[in-house]
């Protein structure tokens, strides 16, 4: 006779709220994490939240979801000035609204620096969420996936390691601050923009930078070119030091290299 057995379940973690407040419109937020995380939020004067910090010694990993139930005043999102995880990498991170800039990742951990990141946009509000500061986002180790569902305006990615994909639904678009609308990485995998790639007032704005490999770069709208403080004569408005898969512009090319 056979004896038959049910093999038990892993264990794990549900994720659960590690922080909750309340939005300026009055949606109440969720910090939800599947780790034991430590988190704070700092408010800008009109009770936007400015920064998101997350400590947490040997939690590298962690996934980070910021929910949203709205409230009779409110819209349903939230605006992140920004999410500040200095030396902890993080999994799969999603924000329901903006985004400024996100700080993360351990140069000493083998785990990518953030698993995958999906936004509703990136700088649109430029600092105002902030109260000051920028929209720089520094990103220590390789990225796997980064999803934008519509625009990344005067915001910078700035990823030491390799990313596996990025998505954005809009443009790619620079503002009046040096180094804005950038996206650099030492490799990318595939790149997809849907609107536009284009430069604003600030020197060195609306560019790609890949200082490895580009697999894959696919641009839905037109290409604008830089209005540089310092002419570039080495660099374009997207540079590959590797080599290059197939480039994809599907409209035009204004005054860019």
């Amino acid at each position: 006779m056979k004896r038959s057995f049910i093999e038990p379940l892993e264990n794990r973690i549900a994720p659960a709220a590690i922080l909750t407040f309340t939005d300026v419109d009055g949606d109440k937020v969720d910090v939800v994490s599947n780790k034991t995380l430590l988190a704070s939020v700092s408010f800008t004067a009109g009770q936007n939240p400015a920064e998101l910090l997350i400590t947490g010694a040997g939690l590298d990993g962690a996934n980070l979801a910021v929910l949203v139930k709205r409230a009779p005043t409110g819209d349903g999102v939230v605006n992140i000035g920004r999410i500040v995880a200095t030396g902890l990498d993080l999994g799969i991170v999603s924000v329901k609204g903006d985004l400024g800039k996100i700080v993360c990742g351990n140069a000493n951990s083998p785990l990518p620096a953030i698993k995958s990141l999906t936004v509703r946009s990136m700088g649109i509000l430029g600092t105002d969420t902030q109260g000051g500061g920028n929209l720089a986002s520094s990103i220590t180790g390789d990225v796997g996936a980064i999803t934008v569902a519509g625009d990344v305006l005067g915001a910078q990615l700035n990823v030491s390691g390799k990313i596996g994909s990025i998505k954005i639904g809009g443009d790619l678009r620079g503002s009046a601050a040096t180094f804005s609308g950038r996206i650099s990485a030492s490799g990318i995998t595939s790149l997809t923009i849907g609107g536009d790639l284009a430069a604003g007032a600030g020197d060195e704005s609306g560019k790609i930078i890949v200082s490895g490999v580009l697999g894959k770069l696919s641009i839905g709208g037109s290409m604008f070119g830089a209005a540089d403080a310092v002419a570039d004569t080495a660099n374009g408005q997207i540079t590959v030091s590797g080599n290059a898969g197939p480039i994809s512009i599907k409209r035009d090319v204004f005054g860019a290299a």
